[in-house]
């Protein structure tokens, strides 16, 4: 029987979503990627560096 899996990277990148991450007062913003079906993002720490409430959208 032959098992055939995606690569890591496949898998990443067909899951990587662009989306826009805005601080509390829309002041900063930044790009990101989901990494996860669950909604995990992976993005820059500036990006919400001092953030109490982050707000993450697709971009279209």
């Amino acid at each position: 029987m032959v098992t055939v899996r995606r690569s890591i990277l496949s898998a990443f990148f067909s899951a990587a979503l662009a989306s826009t991450c805005l601080a509390d007062a829309p002041t900063s913003s930044g790009t990101g990627f989901a990494v996860t079906p669950s909604g995990w993002l992976l993005t820059n720490a500036h990006v919400v560096q001092g953030c109490k409430q982050r707000h993450s959208s697709p971009a279209l």
